[in-house]
């Protein structure tokens, strides 16, 4: 199956998007960690998107600056939410701690409505994100 070898899984899509980036991430290290619905309810007309979220477990990648994207490492503590959506705030520190998520997020515009999160279990990981219930590896800030 395609997903198997990685070649037309989520991951695959990722580690191409990523590259195009300047950033060399491979399948095998990467996590799916979490799964998340945003709503916008302020125009019910437009298309509803859901995000499966990875973790990179390897070692800290070297990232360098395109013309498109300035990426760069900073401490778990040093996020800058502030210049970051007000969601980030809500699900990157348990997400950080290594927790497998899953969610629903409202907006109108860029305004939060409401939200709802959870920790996933062992089955509902498998079931959601595809992943067994081995134990998740430390993340890396």
């Amino acid at each position: 199956a395609p997903w198997e070898d990685g070649v037309g899984s989520p991951e695959a899509a990722l580690v191409r998007e990523a590259r195009s980036h300047g950033l060399h991430l491979q399948c095998k290290d990467l996590e799916r960690r979490a799964v998340f619905e945003f709503l916008e309810a302020d125009d019910p007309e437009t298309i509803n998107e859901d995000w499966l979220c990875y973790a990179e477990v390897a070692s800290e990648l070297p990232v360098r600056a395109t013309v498109d994207w300035a990426p760069c490492w900073v401490p778990a503590d040093a996020v800058p939410y502030h210049r970051m959506p007000v969601d980030d705030a809500v699900w990157y520190p348990p997400f950080l701690e290594g927790k497998r998520l899953a969610g629903r997020f409202s907006f109108s515009g860029r305004t939060l409505l409401s939200c709802a999160m959870w920790e996933l279990g062992a089955a509902e990981a498998a079931d959601l994100l595809g992943t067994d219930a081995a134990p998740l590896h430390a993340s890396k800030a």
